[in-house]
């Protein structure tokens, strides 16, 4: 239960159809909470390292995809992307190659994260961090571009610029920005840019929304289920139906 948020989440969002481009998760947290998630609902997670052990990161598995050959080479449609801006607790440095590992074996001896400094942003113009930062502007640009901010402060200049210049220059780019506490005092929503945001919303810039709630009812009771029932799925509905409507009868 202590997952459900996220699973629903993760399956709601990371299943498309073959014409629509893959779900992009861009996240600055270390944890593996839509790892987790991925594994709870079967979902098949595509994060920048090889299928090898140990696994390195290579940015190029980006650009790869996964397909059923036993199905006229049709695409598995529960895969998604996740960008760690930031690093990753499972991360570590090992001869200047990033590796993932299995911290249930214990943490990293040489950790690949940024941790909130002075140097940040240096730090966060080398690999692997450029390679995920350099997705993200990429992706922002892109027409037709849902971008979904939940529980981020705007408090990451590097972020922050490419998501307002996405605004200015992608007319085809929606933004839709979800934080608890939203207009509260104690807020950490970045002043500035909450003010520019709600400023383009009184001027009527339809492609922006706020919305003061938390993640958990954000996914649980705020987003629509997209999933369309294919018709082998109906039938099995309907059929569960039947058997239960007989046995009550009995």
């Amino acid at each position: 239960d202590s997952w459900s948020a996220h699973n629903h989440f993760i399956r709601t969002l990371g299943r498309r159809s073959p014409k629509q481009q893959r779900l992009k998760l861009f996240t600055t947290n270390y944890d593996l909470a839509f790892e987790q998630a991925a594994s709870n609902t079967g979902m098949i997670v595509i994060d920048g390292f090889e299928f090898s052990s140990p696994a390195n990161f290579n940015p190029s598995w980006f650009q790869y995809d996964v397909i059923n050959r036993n199905q006229n080479n049709s695409y598995l449609p529960n895969l998604f992307h996740i960008y760690k801006l930031h690093g990753s607790v499972d991360w570590n440095n090992k001869n200047g190659l990033t590796q993932k590992i299995n911290i249930e074996n214990g943490l990293p001896d040489d950790p690949v994260f940024i941790y909130p400094s002075r140097d940040k942003y240096e730090i966060s113009y080398k690999s692997p961090y450029i390679d995920m930062i350099s997705a993200f502007l990429e992706a922002v640009k892109q027409p037709k571009t849902a971008l979904i901010c939940i529980g981020f402060g705007f408090n990451d200049d590097h972020l922050n610029s490419a998501i307002t210049m996405a605004l200015r220059t992608n007319p085809e780019l929606m933004l839709l920005v979800v934080t608890r506490s939203l207009f509260g005092e104690s807020s950490s929503f970045n002043p500035n840019i909450k003010g520019n945001l709600s400023n383009a919303v009184n001027a009527g810039d339809s492609r922006i929304m706020m919305i003061d709630t938390d993640f958990t009812t954000f996914s649980q009771e705020l987003l629509p289920n997209r999933h369309i029932q294919t018709p082998e799925e109906q039938l099995m509905e309907n059929f569960a139906k039947i058997l239960e409507r007989g046995s009550n009868e009995q």
